[in-house]
């Protein structure tokens, strides 16, 4: 399946993220747990549900979380923010502007899914493939990371510990976008 080409356009960022309305000064992390089926991300949304209560404790990041079209846990993730006193969590709901939203993030958390990974790699965004992965995804997961192009992690602690690392050490997430540029491959199957 090709990408949109509008996964190839290049964005600017601090631009973006103006558009968006999401912080100039901040690492931004992009979680994108939304789908019309919400079946395969049951896991994917209990792990960001768990490593929420301590985004406090990461307050030089901005955790961006799509719901995509599944209205009823936008709406409990948006209920959630403010009881834990979060100032650091954006929720948003259906996107349009999906690419310019990754090239506007620092790092994305997502499943290890044969389209999503293509569209952060095309969009320039490093990974944090979140879960654990059967079949193609775990092969995709095992060239991400074997690459340096992308970082696994299957717990919400290991999430957690992740995005800390990330947070101490920003330098990983460019060091990961060097390493995924040369798997980069944008017109992949419009050559093929």
């Amino acid at each position: 399946i090709p990408a949109s080409p509008a996964f190839s356009r290049s964005y600017e960022k601090s631009a973006a993220r103006e558009r968006l309305g999401l912080p100039a000064d901040k690492l931004v992390v992009l979680a994108l747990a939304g789908a019309k089926l919400p079946r395969p991300y049951v896991h994917f949304r209990e792990a960001l549900d768990e490593i929420l209560p301590f985004m406090h404790t990461l307050p030089a990041m901005q955790l961006v979380i799509v719901a995509g079209a599944d209205e009823e846990y936008e709406r409990r993730v948006r209920r959630k923010v403010p009881d834990y006193g979060l100032d650091n969590v954006t929720v948003l709901g259906y996107v349009d502007t999906m690419a310019e939203l990754m090239e506007a993030s620092d790092v994305v958390i997502c499943k290890p899914g044969g389209l999503t990974v293509t569209e952060c790699l095309c969009a320039r965004a490093p990974m944090i493939l979140l879960g654990r992965a059967y079949g193609q995804e775990k092969a995709n997961v095992r060239m991400l990371t074997g690459a340096g192009a992308a970082m696994a992690a299957t717990t919400p602690r290991e999430l957690l510990d992740t995005l800390r690392h990330i947070s101490e050490q920003p330098a990983s997430a460019e060091a990961m976008l060097i390493n995924a540029s040369l798997l980069r491959r944008p017109r992949a199957a419009m050559d093929i």
